[in-house]
């Protein structure tokens, strides 16, 4: 998948801050890969940020770090229950799916997913495996 497609398929569900039009002209790949274990949904990174007591929080608020799926699901009944109706509804879709396809940002490190993350959360949730086919720029 080359960047523009990228940006066309993903764009519209997207709701971080994303610069689309910087992001079209960089000389970005796009990286294709099957997530299939708890233990790699886990490690992949949420825009969502706790500050130093554990309490959500915005990204740019001293001292705030970003969550992992697998750090949020442990929290969704304390500092982020707030997003535990989303995670429940998100449950009930993906009930009759097969799997996701979900887009995801990084630099070197873990994936940072731009969308899907209650989803995300859910499918931690969930029996059996979880199948997504993940598309990292």
């Amino acid at each position: 998948m080359e960047i523009a497609e990228f940006v066309d398929r993903f764009r519209p569900r997207i709701t971080v801050w994303v610069d689309w039009a910087r992001l079209r002209r960089l000389p970005l790949g796009v990286e294709t890969r099957v997530i299939s274990s708890h233990d790699e949904l886990a490690a992949l990174g949420l825009p969502w940020y706790v500050d130093a007591v554990g309490a959500s929080c915005n990204y740019d608020i001293p001292g705030a770090r970003r969550l992992r799926v697998g750090e949020a699901v442990g929290l969704i009944d304390g500092p982020l229950s707030d997003r535990r109706a989303g995670m429940e509804e998100k449950a009930k879709e993906l009930e009759s799916r097969e799997g996701l396809v979900l887009p995801a940002y990084s630099r070197g490190g873990s994936p940072i997913l731009l969308d899907g993350c209650h989803r995300s959360l859910a499918l931690m949730k969930a029996p059996g495996n979880p199948e997504i086919e993940l598309f990292t720029v």
